[in-house]
């Protein structure tokens, strides 16, 4: 099957959560919300606020980090890790998430091309391109990460499981990325 519109999966807590309780793992719905407690736990340990808008400045941010964030930060992104293979467990491979997500709204890397689609949406189809690599800002020049794109052998990879493993393997990388970026702080 191919779609009309470039299909983002999941893009939100609340649609991790709706694709849990899709495919019957009210479990998997329960522990993105734990996690995401802990992710605004740690916005309200630096902002004062679990949802900031305001903490950004145009030249840097409002505060400096407050005692103790940085530390946990790491242990956050240690814990996630640890949880990363639990949603893999938990969804991947289960028969109903598969039966729902394979060979389900499949999007061409033509069809990338044509609609100027970016992220991990295009890395899902197989196109190698990453902004951070090809054009790096901010720093991240400095930090080593690989970039997750789904290949396959036996089909033309772009499906709505495909997004969700690129996903998987973003916020991987984005853990990692979080560890170096505090080496090269430190």
């Amino acid at each position: 099957q191919t779609c009309a519109l470039p299909i983002c999966f999941p893009v939100t807590i609340k649609d991790a959560v709706k694709v849990g309780r899709a495919v019957g793992s009210e479990t998997f719905a329960h522990y993105v919300l734990r996690d995401r407690e802990r992710i605004l736990n740690l916005f309200e340990l630096l902002t004062g606020a679990r949802f900031s808008l305001n903490f950004l400045r145009f030249g840097g941010v409002k505060a400096d980090v407050t005692e103790g964030f940085i530390e946990r930060v790491l242990e956050t992104c240690e814990l996630l890790k640890v949880r990363l293979k639990e949603y893999n467990d938990l969804i991947t491979f289960n028969q109903v998430f598969l039966k729902r997500t394979s060979g389900v709204g499949l999007v061409s890397k033509s069809q990338i091309a044509h609609w100027g689609v970016t992220g991990p949406n295009a890395r899902s189809s197989g196109i190698a391109f990453d902004v951070r690599k090809v054009f790096p800002y901010i720093g991240y020049e400095k930090i080593d990460f690989e970039v997750p794109i789904q290949k396959s052998q036996d089909r033309e990879p772009g499906d709505a499981h495909d997004r969700f493993l690129v996903r998987l393997l973003e916020i991987e990388q984005s853990l990692e990325i979080l560890k170096d970026a505090y080496r090269d702080w430190e």
